[in-house]
């Protein structure tokens, strides 16, 4: 409805509350709280990077690079798990303060530098507000799931599935 580029940016930055609030969670509804939190602000990421880069570049340039961004991905992902072991022997919470801080700062690096030249705006109605197209494109988006029931198993077995894995370990 507004720009995917700031839905990005808005999904890291949330995501980077979340991960500093359950860094120094002393409680479980404290880092029950920080993974809504998280939750809430992933949904704002979710799938708004793949759409921006298609915008940007382009369907077939688009694939090509999402390969090498998964081939970087799983090295960085290596390198991560290394630097997450050493930053937890001098602090279990540590790794994670680590993570908040670096998803506001990539937010804060993306804000500056980060295109947005190819993003058609969802036309709003003459006089209506931003929140009445927020829920206009939510309704449509529910009854596009209620009217596939496949959409549905899918949703709710991805809502299970992120309330079974994202517990307090």
């Amino acid at each position: 409805t507004i720009s995917r580029r700031t839905s990005v940016i808005i999904g890291l930055a949330g995501g980077g509350v979340g991960f500093l609030i359950l860094g120094f969670a002393h409680s479980f509804w404290m880092a029950a709280a920080s993974q809504v939190v998280w939750g809430v602000f992933a949904t704002f990421q979710s799938g708004a990077d793949v759409a921006w880069l298609t915008d940007e570049v382009g369907e077939q340039a688009a694939r090509q690079l999402y390969v090498r961004g998964d081939l970087y991905g799983h090295a960085a992902s290596f390198v991560g798990i290394i630097a997450g072991v050493a930053l937890a022997t001098v602090n279990l919470a540590l790794p994670i303060l680590v993570s908040g801080a670096g998803l506001l700062l990539l937010a804060l690096a993306l804000w500056v530098v980060m295109p947005e030249d190819n993003f058609q705006k969802r036309a709003r109605k003459e006089g209506e507000r931003l929140h009445r197209s927020l829920i206009e494109t939510f309704k449509e988006a529910m009854s596009e799931v209620r009217a596939h029931h496949v959409l549905m198993l899918i949703l709710g077995t991805a809502a299970l599935h992120g309330a079974s894995t994202e517990g307090f370990d």
